[in-house]
Formats: structure tokens, sequence, C-alpha cells
């Protein structure tokens, strides 16, 4: 039985694709009046400190007009890790590409990062493409390793997937083609976008995060899940009773030990709490009022103890993983758009005010 509970945590069923699911590189949007407002995908691999490939997808509103063609700089400035854009002329893995793509500058835009469940792929932010490049943000998604055609074998529940979002923050912030970046997450997306941002060396990247169904640590839904599931299963005789409690750590902790040796991560090193309490970056916390799986109660505790401002969204029924009720992913649009907003006016502030300083400091 713990054999089989550690391959799904570690394991979980693999949501593989061929590249071709993506849809067409060239694109319009499907909303009402998108006809004229042409959009691009590219792909990109990324290699992450543990060695692994992920695999990249940037959409972008091409039909932004562009007032500087150097603000649409095609390469990172800085990147200290190696990348190979798969949309590039004579890279030779992707055929059949209209390579005037490679050559059309970029629109200089904030960008949303959408990151994935444990079973998920990049295949998930489909939802959200129209959504986001009607509102003249570019979409960012990739494939967690572990998941999806990334490198990888295991999954870590947000163990090692902090190494991979950090990966894809080190190529954006180099890019000048994104004048912000906001994240977007869902349940193992959502915990890993949490512990990233409160992160000392990536916070001030964050200008807005929307987290569905995060939980609060791995060990707290294990708990709630055994926990469910005591006084179901028939107890042998001969077996000794034991306080609910201290059965379902014990059970927990062999679980902790068997994926140390399995997938070599510490389980009870995922836990969001203390990132929630230092974390300053606008959140929207959302969660489905009948998630089974990951229960209401960890997003309300993220509410009570998360430290910058934020905004709730209880989605009535629904389950972990349902299709979230029409108008939400808009709502999460809105939302982020007006983060990148109030981020742009508070940079114009810092300026003018450093500028007014340094023009009295001239006459001193």
């Amino acid at each position: 039985m713990v054999e089989l509970i550690t391959d799904l945590i570690c394991r979980p069923p693999r949501k593989k694709y061929d590249i071709e699911d993506l849809g067409p590189h060239s694109f319009h949007l499907h909303e009402e009046g998108g006809k004229g407002k042409v959009c691009i995908r590219r792909d990109l691999v990324l290699t992450n400190r543990q060695g692994h490939t992920l695999e990249c997808s940037h959409y972008v509103p091409s039909w932004i007009d562009i007032d500087d063609a150097d603000e649409g700089e095609q390469q990172p400035r800085t990147w200290q890790w190696q990348s190979q854009d798969l949309d590039a002329p004579d890279q030779g893995r992707n055929t059949n590409r209209d390579h005037d793509l490679w050559n059309l500058p970029l629109p200089r835009t904030p960008c949303v990062v959408y990151l994935h469940g444990n079973s998920g792929c990049r295949l998930d932010a489909d939802d959200l493409v129209d959504e986001y490049l009607a509102r003249g943000l570019s979409l960012f998604s990739f494939d967690f390793q572990g998941c999806g055609v990334s490198g990888g074998d295991y999954v870590t529940l947000g163990g090692l997937e902090r190494s991979d979002l950090e990966c894809v923050l080190d190529y954006l912030s180099g890019l000048a083609c994104v004048s912000g970046i906001g994240l977007h997450g869902r349940s193992m997306g959502a915990a890993t976008a949490l512990m990233v941002a409160s992160c000392e060396r990536y916070y001030h990247l964050v200008a807005g995060m929307v987290l569905d169904s995060c939980y609060t640590s791995v060990r707290d839904v294990l708990r709630d899940l055994a926990q469910g599931y005591v006084g179901k299963v028939p107890l042998l005789p001969t077996v000794p009773l034991l306080p609910v409690g201290d059965m379902v750590e014990r059970t927990i902790d062999a679980l902790r030990a068997a994926v140390m040796t399995r997938a070599g991560f510490d389980l009870d090193a995922v836990d969001v709490m203390p990132s929630a309490k230092h974390c300053q970056a606008p959140v929207l916390i959302a969660h489905a009022e009948g998630d089974l799986l990951v229960s209401l109660h960890h997003s309300e505790r993220l509410m009570e103890e998360y430290g910058g401002p934020k905004t709730v969204c209880i989605f009535p029924g629904g389950d972990h993983n349902s299709p979230r009720p029409d108008g939400f992913n808009a709502r999460a649009a809105d939302f982020l758009v007006e983060c990148f907003t109030r981020e742009k006016k508070r940079e114009r502030l810092t300026r003018s005010s450093v500028y007014r300083v340094l023009k009295y400091a001239a006459y001193a």
C-alpha cells in the first residue's frame, strides 16, 4: 500500500502529447472582434539547475503596435543556463514553420507564467490564452520536470519545481519584450508560485498572483485524506488500536521515508505557510467548494495568514480538477492587469522621486 501511494505522490500519470497538439504558431483570438488580432506562439527549451530540459511555449499578442523595435529583442540580455528556441531556423526539430515569425519583433508587454498541477502539462494553459492575450498580456507555459514532455522522472509537489520556476523567471527577466511578470498557478503550480514569490531573490519580479486550489503543505493534504478514510477500512482484531492522530502521523512518516528513498525529496519541505506570511505580492486565492483532494480550509488558512493584499474567490460545487466556472478566467486576467497597472504606476513614482533627488543634489 505504501508503495502504491508513493507512486501516486511522486510518479502520477504523465500527461504526454505531441507538439502539434499545441496548435498553430500563428493564430487569431477567438474572442468577438478578435479577427484582426494576430498572436504567435514560440516554443523553446530551457535547462534547469538539475540538468533537466523544460519544454516551454511563449504566447505573444503580436497585434500590439511596437513603438520602439529595440524593445522587442528576441534573445535574453542575460541568461545563465542553456536555452534553445525551437522556432529558430535550422534547429531541426520543428518542420513546416513560418520562419518569418522568427524575425518578427515582439511588443513589450507584461507576461503571465502559467503553472500546472501535478498531473498536468503546458496544454492546460490553453483555456487561458485568449483571456490574457486579449488584454495585451503575453502568456508563458511550460512542463515542470517529470511532467508532460520535459525531462526528469519524478514529481515533487513543489520541492524541485521551485527551481523550474526560478529558471523560467531568470529567462523572462532577461527579455526586453517582458515588462513585468505575474503568476497563475493551480494546485502544485500554485504552491510553487507562492514559495518562489516570497523568495528574497525573486519577490521583486512578481507583480501579482492567482493561486487556484493551493495547499498549505503536502503533509496537511495527506493528513486530511488519511483522516477521511480512517474507519472505512476494518482493522483485524489482532491489530492493536492506536489513537487516530498517531496512526495517521505514523503512516505519513512511512510515506515520507518511502518518497525520500524513491525520488530523493522530503515532502515535509513543501510547506507554504511561512512563505504566505512573508509574501507581499497582491494575490487572488481561488478554490472549489467541493474539492475533496485539497480541502477548502487550505485556502481559508492562506487567506488568514497571507501577508500582502488578498482577494478570495470560492466556486460553488466543483472539485479539484473540474473546469473553472464561466467568467473566472476573465476575472483572473483582469486581476493581474490591475496588478501590472499598479506596479507600473509605482515604478513611475519611484523614477520621478529619484529624478527629483538627483536634480536637487546637483545644485547642493
